[in-house]
């Protein structure tokens, strides 16, 4: 994706209520309050 063009790209991410939980805790063990950053990587 070029970060210059203007065009706008929308994603849907899918979590479940287990994955949400555990997220939410490791984040509070180790006081991380910064943004989540997803990566896509192929071969799953």
């Amino acid at each position: 994706m070029d970060i210059h063009n203007s065009e706008e790209v929308y994603m849907s991410l899918t979590v479940t209520d287990l994955a949400l939980t555990k997220l939410k805790e490791y984040l509070s063990q180790n006081n991380i309050e910064s943004a989540l950053r997803v990566a896509l990587m192929q071969g799953g």
